[in-house]
């Protein structure tokens, strides 16, 4: 008899619901643009053109809102460049925009005391620009090389006569010349933080 009450005493642990995981409740999204105990000073600054900041601070696995739905941010706060937001130590998000700019998105890890960042004013149309002549230098690149193996082949070339150096030396020297006027373009117009 006792063995029977130990059997389905085990059986009921086992067929017994499991709880849900641990949940955290956040009721609102915290406001970053007040100062506040326990939030610390970031002063946001560019190097150029105005920016529009959003600086977030995602929210940990299982983080729910009271109704039960999740919650991916714990809060966040916006500002035009020059400006400050009063943010928790620790991991936070930073999304950075401006007219004519390429658009920042970076991970910042926020000290336990104030800090400034300096984020960089990237422009578009130059990166664009850079791209476009590192593209045209990399096809030129090919087509040159094209040019010289079809031209050392007798089908296509049947009085055996190879592509003229001068032609080589002249696509060598335009591929050269949009290589060193697009990489230049590329590094110059990086985005980011610029300084902590």
């Amino acid at each position: 008899m006792r063995a029977l009450a130990l059997a389905l005493a085990a059986l009921s642990i086992v067929s017994a619901p499991r709880a849900a995981p641990a949940q955290t409740v956040v009721a609102a999204e915290r406001d970053f643009t007040a100062a506040q105990p326990g939030r610390h000073r970031l002063g946001l600054d560019t190097t150029g053109e105005p920016q529009f900041v959003v600086v977030m601070q995602r929210a940990p696995a299982g983080t729910v809102r009271p109704d039960g739905t999740p919650r991916a941010i714990l809060g966040s706060g916006t500002c035009r460049t020059p400006c400050a937001l009063f943010v928790p130590p620790g991991p936070l998000w930073l999304r950075a925009a401006g007219p004519r700019l390429r658009s920042t998105e970076t991970g910042i890890e926020m000290p336990t005391r104030d800090a400034r960042l300096s984020l960089r004013s990237s422009s578009s149309a130059l990166y664009n620009l850079g791209t476009g002549f590192v593209v045209i230098g990399a096809a030129v690149v090919v087509v040159t090389a094209v040019l010289g193996i079809v031209s050392q082949t007798r089908i296509s070339n049947p009085d055996g006569a190879p592509l003229d150096t001068t032609a080589v030396l002249s696509l060598g020297g335009i591929a050269g010349a949009l290589f060193g006027a697009g990489i230049p373009l590329l590094v110059t117009q990086r985005t980011g933080v610029e300084t902590y």
